[in-house]
């Protein structure tokens, strides 16, 4: 039963959204921002749900390689609308511009330190140890860390 209950608590987090969305109301822009996050936070977690369930079937890799593209398919779907409109209207160059790079940042910035700061409510450690495996991954998101923070405004 308790897992029908988060299934279903994460479903009406979506459908909150797609309702207010549907009826056709206007609320005012914070409770629209807050809705819009709500229901963003209840995908995540059937997202991620969906990523432990593939793994049963094919290889950890493709799982989260697929959760990976999912999760940033919505993001290039809005760089791609502002990547057409600056081909016919040039004031949209930089909208496509700020998007990717401001995403970027963003997932860069609160992804890799809420992934430390859960460790460290979990666990109590203050380092994280990764396998000697995962060195050139590390660099590659390293040096992406570092071009982000030179990449023209």
């Amino acid at each position: 039963m308790g897992n029908w209950l988060w299934i279903g608590s994460s479903v009406l987090l979506c459908l909150q959204w797609i309702v207010i969305h549907l009826s056709g109301g206007h609320p005012p822009p914070h409770w629209m921002a807050l809705s819009s996050g709500v229901a963003i936070f209840g995908a995540a977690f059937m997202l991620s749900w969906a990523a432990e369930l593939a793994q049963k079937d094919i290889p950890q890799a493709l799982a989260i390689a697929l959760l990976a593209l999912i999760a940033v398919l919505p993001e290039y779907a809005v760089d791609m609308y502002f990547a057409w409109q600056a081909g016919k209207d040039p004031k949209y160059t930089s909208f496509a511009m700020a998007n990717m790079t401001g995403a970027n940042r963003l997932l860069i910035g609160v992804g890799w330190a809420s992934v430390v700061l859960t460790y460290f409510l979990k666990t109590g450690n203050k380092k994280i140890q990764l396998e000697s495996s995962h060195i050139s991954e590390i660099r590659y998101l390293g040096l992406a860390t570092i071009y982000s923070f030179v990449i023209p405004d």
